[in-house]
């Protein structure tokens, strides 16, 4: 009997305990109460963070743990074997999936406790942190690609939640139809990586990536990031995630803070040795166009969970220019952070609409900061934690990031500046238009949240004051998160001068005063739009543009196609061949008149015959 190692286990326990959970619930679903069923679900994920925490314990002394499973596929030269590989970067990944994931399960307790089909949802949103650990544990590319199709098909289910509203399953086939083009990307990618280097293992592919031409290693590089693009929503495939707020707000939550967006962030960092300076230029550019026309979108916004939509867009564009710097530990700080404050601002939303009783327009809202006193005050703290204001943690990672921006490009930093002034006006709008000013809505009976639903604001609201300490000195090391992740990523430190962090915080804090002055002193806001308030509400037409010169072709060639090989080719030919051999057999069927002096006669003739050519 072979005794498994206290690693194996404890790495059965991360990724099994959601799987787990997630068969649990679904084989008795339809006998579990919507708390029972949020209770295992979220208990799951509580005992897989236990199990992040151990690992993270373990860095000390084992800083990488490969456990190789089992050998999926054997080909000639050709070994594919599925394991984990358990270092900073994916401890500290599994460690916010989990950490985050299970707060929001917590609250979805409480927002989904009047939901018949709750226990459906828990299983699905289990699968979910299962599938996205899965991504970021495994040890090779075929095993990511199994969690990265999983976080996409558990997204579909999960923003298609309400399924029986149009609506909704437009908005889950759309996002899962523009991930699938990032993800053809990835998928590239891997075959390429497959065929050139001969292996798809991380380790094998940073030994074997030096040995091969930089213009392979860059295409391999160019694949993937297309399938970052996808999944962590950036130009030109970033219009599915806005209308991903079709599904429960948990959902949105789960996915813009700690799981399925963050996935490109990840990938960019895990492969940062095959972006040469080049493709890490076009990358920079990507996360800054992205980062600006997201803002710019978020400014005329009306729905509440859209414009922390679009501001998760931005955000993301931030940290894809800090990948394109090489910053690539200040991205991932930046990620974590992000996390707490997203969250945060999800969660938060979502208990202003449980308050409001369903309601998301912000100019149906205002001056419910007495009615709902916790959600404001932690709604407040992730407002000001987004804008970057010290001592919250946005302060620590976006601000860092625009400072190093400096030293990289005077542009890229006022391009990047002018992407905080957005944040900093779409947000204190959000924040005035909910609860400053008197009540403009319609819905009675105003109330705070649950307790179990307020709990997770309180513990996200402390994690985004106190969460820009993660990189702080501790000890010998003067930026702690990067010298934990400097075993796996390239580190470089991003700008932390402490003059020019005084001098952006009091731009900041003036700007914040002028804009919360002026917008607090305005009326109710009109229900009307004039046409440029439209256009950028509806991200200046480009579901539209995409319509028209991509869609409409393709679905005019695909009516084409049809027509011409499906109608004329498949089924005429298939039709031509059975009316031919139908006139053949009719032509030959008179041989079998069924006359036995007609078949007397045909056998003398043919034996005369016969025998004439034998005595001739």
């Amino acid at each position: 009997m072979v005794i498994p190692t206290p690693y194996a286990m404890a790495a059965f326990v991360l990724l099994g305990a959601p799987l787990l959970g997630w068969a649990g619930i679904s084989l008795k679903r339809t006998q579990l109460s919507a708390t029972l069923a949020g209770g295992i679900a979220t208990a799951a994920i509580a005992i897989s963070f236990a199990a992040a925490v151990y690992f993270m314990l373990q860095l000390t002394t084992h800083p990488t743990i490969l456990l190789s499973g089992f050998q999926w596929i054997s080909v000639g030269a050709t070994h594919i074997s599925l394991g984990l590989q358990l270092d900073s970067l994916s401890i500290l990944m599994s460690l916010m999936i989990t950490g985050i994931g299970g707060l929001i399960h917590l609250y979805a307790i409480g927002y989904m406790h009047d939901d018949p089909e709750a226990p459906r949802f828990f299983a699905t949103f289990n699968l979910f942190v299962f599938f996205m650990l899965a991504l970021v544990t495994s040890d090779n590319l075929i095993g990511l690609f199994f969690g990265w199709e999983g976080v996409g098909l558990c997204s579909f289910l999960l923003i298609g939640f309400w399924y029986k509203t149009t609506e909704n399953t437009v908005a889950a086939t759309k996002a899962f139809v523009m991930n699938r083009i990032g993800d053809l990307g990835l998928l590239i990618g891997i075959l390429i990586t497959l065929i050139t280097i001969g292996s798809v293992s991380y380790s094998q592919i940073f030994a074997g990536s030096p040995l091969f031409p930089g213009m392979i290693l860059g295409l391999i590089a160019v694949c993937l990031f297309i399938g970052a693009i996808g999944k962590s929503a950036q130009f030109p495939l970033f219009t599915w995630l806005p209308d991903a707020m079709a599904g429960p707000t948990p959902v949105s939550a789960l996915i813009h803070a700690a799981t399925m967006v963050t996935a490109g962030v990840y990938l960019v960092s895990r492969f940062f040795f095959l972006f040469s300076p080049t493709i890490l230029t076009g990358v920079l550019w990507v996360g800054l166009f992205t980062s600006l026309i997201a803002g710019i979108v978020a400014l005329a916004q009306t729905d509440i969970k859209k414009v922390l939509a679009y501001s998760t867009v931005s955000q993301l564009g931030i940290m894809v220019v800090a990948l394109g710097m090489g910053l690539y530990s200040a991205a991932l700080f930046h990620m974590l952070t992000h996390a707490f404050f997203k969250a945060l601002l999800f969660l938060g939303a979502g208990s202003v609409i449980h308050g409001l009783h369903g309601e998301q327009d912000i100019r149906s809202m205002g001056g419910i900061r007495k009615q709902m006193p916790v959600t404001f005050v932690t709604f407040t703290i992730g407002v000001l934690a987004i804008m970057g204001l010290p001592p919250f943690a946005g302060f620590f990672s976006k601000d860092a990031i625009l400072l190093s921006a400096l030293d990289h490009s005077r542009i890229v930093f006022g391009l990047l500046g002018l992407t905080s002034i957005l944040t900093v006006l779409y947000m204190a709008r959000l924040w005035v238009l909910i609860f400053l000013g008197s009540y403009r809505g319609n819905k009675t009976g105003v109330h705070e949240s649950p307790s179990v639903m307020t709990i997770p604001l309180v513990l996200l609201a402390m994690l985004s004051i106190i969460g820009g300490g993660l990189n702080f000195a501790w000890g010998p090391y003067p930026h702690f998160l990067d010298h934990v992740l400097s075993s796996v990523v390239a580190v470089t430190s991003a700008h932390h001068d402490p003059a020019h962090q005084v001098m952006l915080t009091i731009a900041t804090v003036l700007i914040i005063g002028v804009v919360l002055f002026v917008m607090s002193q305005r009326k109710a806001p009109s229900m009307q739009e004039n046409t440029f308030q439209r256009a950028v509400r509806s991200q200046f037409y480009l579901d539209d543009i995409y319509s028209t010169f991509i869609v409409e072709p393709y679905r005019r060639f695909a009516i084409a196609v049809n027509f011409i090989l499906e109608r004329w080719v498949f089924i005429g030919g298939m039709a031509g061949i059975g009316h031919t051999g139908h006139w053949v057999s009719r032509r030959f069927r008179k041989l079998q008149s069924g006359s036995v002096s007609a078949y007397i006669i045909v056998m003398v003739m043919c034996v005369v015959l016969v025998l004439m050519e034998v005595l001739r």
